[in-house]
């Protein structure tokens, strides 16, 4: 028979446990619901920014479905679209690209992404070559780290990263290291202070950015001309020999990604993408200079490198196809650079024409924006006109400066413009406008 009094401890133990459990439980789970909240989840609209939707569309692909896949600077994220190619050449490819990438970054991103894919080609941007320490910022590592999914090659890169800041000149910082290997798999080590910075969303999912397929690519309508043309950007060399000095640790990565890739039966193409600037006011501008130095590189290291400026024959319009003043490419700039790279890929390299559901899936919405995109890179105003008739729901507004154009369907104003002096459309907060006709777009296809 139990003792009454053993039963009444028994029963009172058991109660503190499930309290003790409860508790731990209860505190977990806001402890997971506070670090969710506080870490970037990267899909911020109208900013380069939105990298969670890109790499987890990745990351969550049907397996062994992309033949080709680019990688590299923000070079990358702005020239290259997947889809155009796709609707040229039906080649099914991805956009990797991220801002200010290290090579370290790539490195790792190409690990993971072999878990998944068996890519024929990789097409990396030779820009990354010359980024040395000091402009490796803490962001540009974790735009990659934080999208992507746990496993070994995580692992490796958090280690890297921890290394690689905790090395100074004043020896090894094990605090820094440590604090840093640990923010990568607990983030809230590193953003516990961005609640002030916590916006919509921070908190809710948006449906519609589901649906802003792009395969990685950032879309831009903005413009702004380069102001020199390609010879006259390299009139005058750069005396400062910094500036075309390839680092050797990224000569190393280079070398591990070509063994990477080579262990995969993927073939790499060192590219550069186009960038036509005044190197004073951006020291990322792609001269002969730079582009000699990332040639020998390729040919030290065996690896082929086809540059779209001085190798090829492509045509960029200095006035019209960059998005800030040389620097990148907008959507008219991209458009040619896929034609052109596709067109090369399709022509050296054994690779099959291929449907693509999500692709096919897509390709209305993708078609929408870049239309609405291409009419606000339109500066003549018949031209623009003219093309305004593609839309059925468009309505064009005279204004005392100008004219607003609103989509009737939506109610969404979805170009802003400015007639100038000289007669030509100037447009305003286009990037904006086109991303919010996009969600209003996307929302409207869901009903």
């Amino acid at each position: 028979m139990t003792n009454p009094n053993q039963q009444k401890l028994n029963d009172t133990s058991k109660g503190k446990l499930r309290n003790v459990l409860s508790f731990f439980v209860v505190g977990a789970l806001l402890f997971a619901l506070v670090q969710s909240l506080l870490t970037p989840v990267w899909n911020y609209p109208n900013s380069e920014d939105n990298l969670s939707y890109s790499y987890d569309g990745f990351f969550s692909s049907e397996k062994n479905i992309y033949d080709v896949l680019f990688i590299g600077t923000s070079h990358v994220l702005y020239g290259i679209s997947p889809m155009e190619i796709y609707k040229n050449n039906q080649l099914v490819t991805y956009n990797l690209g991220t801002s200010g990438q290290p090579m370290d970054a790539t490195l790792a991103t190409l690990e993971e992404a072999f878990e998944s894919q068996s890519p024929k080609v990789v097409v990396l941007d030779a820009s990354s070559l010359f980024i040395d320490e000091e402009h490796e910022l803490d962001s540009m590592w974790r735009f990659v780290m934080d999208s992507m999914p746990f496993g070994m090659a995580k692992i490796k890169y958090a280690h890297t990263y921890a290394m690689f800041f905790a090395e100074n000149e004043d020896g090894f910082d094990l605090n820094d290291y440590t604090q840093r290997f640990a923010s990568v798999f607990l983030p809230i080590i590193e953003y516990h202070d961005r609640y002030d910075e916590l916006n919509s969303n921070d908190i809710w999912d948006n449906p519609g950015l589901k649906e802003y397929y792009m395969a990685g690519y950032f879309l831009q309508s903005f413009h702004e001309s380069s102001g020199v043309t390609l010879d006259e950007m390299n009139e005058n060399p750069v005396k400062n020999e910094a500036y075309a000095k390839v680092y050797v640790h990224n000569v190393e990565v280079l070398k591990e990604i070509k063994r990477l890739c080579e262990e995969h039966n993927a073939q790499l193409l060192l590219t550069k993408i186009p960038s036509i600037h005044t190197v004073k006011w951006y020291t990322g501008a792609w001269t002969l200079q730079r582009y000699q130095a990332a040639k020998k590189v390729a040919m030290e290291c065996d690896i082929t490198y086809f540059d779209l400026l001085y190798d090829g024959q492509m045509e960029i319009d200095v006035e019209q196809d960059f998005t800030d003043g040389g620097a990148h490419l907008n959507y008219l700039g991209a458009k040619k650079v896929s034609k052109y790279l596709g067109d090369y890929l399709f022509s050296h390299y054994e690779l099959n024409k291929k449907t693509c559901e999500s692709f096919d899936n897509h390709m209305e919405g993708y078609d929408a924006l870049t239309q609405l995109a291409t009419l606000q890179l339109t500066f003549d105003r018949d031209d623009y006109e003219s093309k305004l008739q593609q839309f059925e729901t468009f309505e064009l507004k005279e204004t005392q400066k100008g004219f607003v154009v609103e989509d009737s369907a939506t109610g969404q104003m979805v170009d802003k413009v400015t007639i100038q002096k000289d007669g030509t459309l100037k447009h305003k907060d286009g990037l904006f406008l086109l991303e919010d006709y996009w969600l209003a777009y996307a929302k409207e296809k869901q009903k």
